[in-house]
């Protein structure tokens, strides 16, 4: 975690856009479901953002992750 903090640290400038996001108890490889889906959400989310897909907004996977 501390490499990845310097890594976005010295990457950070006003000419780039940098989306960090911290998933807790996960090491090199994501093992559980709802982190998987968490996961895709936000990757879903950025490729619409930075390519000009389409974003489908929440969906009941994700809601699952909340409630189990």
């Amino acid at each position: 975690q501390q490499q990845t903090q310097a890594f976005v640290d010295a990457s950070k400038s006003p000419a780039k856009q940098l989306e960090y996001w911290l998933m807790p108890h996960t090491g090199h490889a994501i093992s559980d479901w709802k982190t998987s889906l968490l996961f895709f959400r936000k990757t879903e989310v950025f490729f619409s953002r930075c390519l000009g897909g389409v974003d489908k907004g929440f969906d009941y996977y994700e809601l699952g992750t909340v409630l189990f």
